[in-house]
């Protein structure tokens, strides 16, 4: 019962930061793929989890984050997208009106006004463009709101944190979640898991920056051959590389590898549970560079 209260509890403030996603996207005055990316930032990985933890789906809570977060990325698109089609609409709207007058107004001249049957026709040309570009629109909504439904069937399957930020997307994979035990050798669970991660990459970011982190908890090092644990980050960013590029054919002039080893913990290493959570390694999806 506890977990359920805290479940419903997630939801709610999941939701309560969608809403305010929404109204700074409402309220910024840019372009449509700016709104779209304004959104992503601030509202996307939230809305995308919400989607998730809504469904009837029994999944794990990491699962859910994957399936919910990296579909931010495509809802904070799609939402830019239905804002402009209520845009068109009420554009298409007016021009109706307007045609609609002029030609009542030159019913009341009782004679045919060359200048103003010129402007209508202007604007019934302009109606007719709105009209395409409307029902352009509308197709590619269509069509990522089913890329959006099969990305998050798929993503359901996959047991890795997800967040968005203005740095990018980052995809959180623990230690035992993809190397053999105190090793950096990837093991089968491992490679299946990057795997289903390097399609994603391929289909939906392809010309995006990767870079792959390596983190480690704060225990020094033993036993193993390693000099630090900057070292053993590095050599586990760099099986994740080598990996994604030679085995999954990614792009090697986009992806890159950085270890981190033990200073940048996300959870406090006095306790077995954050050393954990510490020992991890992150595949980093950087936003487009805008064109100058």
């Amino acid at each position: 019962m506890n977990k359920l209260n805290y479940l419903k509890g997630s939801k709610e403030k999941m939701r309560r930061i969608v809403f305010a996603g929404l109204i700074l996207l409402l309220m910024a005055s840019c372009s449509r793929v700016q709104r779209g990316a304004l959104f992503g930032g601030a509202g996307g990985a939230a809305a995308g989890a919400v989607i998730i933890a809504a469904s009837s789906t029994a999944m794990p809570i990491a699962a859910g984050a994957i399936a919910g977060a990296t579909a931010g990325g495509l809802i904070g698109s799609l939402v830019a997208d239905k804002l402009e089609q209520n845009k068109m609409q009420k554009e298409i709207d007016n021009l109706k009106k307007q045609i609609e007058q002029k030609e009542k107004d030159n019913k009341k001249l009782g004679k045919e006004n060359d200048s103003k049957n010129k402007e209508i026709a202007r604007l019934k040309e302009t109606l007719s463009q709105k009209e395409k570009a409307l029902d352009d629109l509308k197709e590619s909504i269509k069509e990522k709101e089913k890329s959006l439904d099969d990305l998050k069937k798929e993503l359901e399957k996959l047991n890795i944190e997800v967040k968005e930020s203005k740095s990018g997307i980052s995809l959180t994979m623990s230690e035992i979640l993809l190397f053999e035990p105190g090793s950096d050798v990837l093991s089968g669970k491992g490679k299946s898991i990057l795997d289903k991660v390097a399609d994603i990459l391929k289909e939906k970011y392809p010309d995006n920056e990767i870079n792959i982190e390596g983190h480690t908890d704060n225990q020094p090092i033993q036993k193993s051959g390693w000099k630090s644990n900057w070292e053993l980050g590095s050599s586990r960013s760099l099986s994740v590389l080598h990996y994604l590029v030679e085995e999954k054919g990614l792009n090697a002039k986009k992806v890159s590898g950085t270890t981190y080893g033990e200073f940048r913990p996300v959870e406090d290493n006095s306790t077995p549970e954050g050393q954990a959570k510490n020992r991890r390694a992150v595949i980093l999806i950087l936003p487009l560079k805008k064109e100058k």
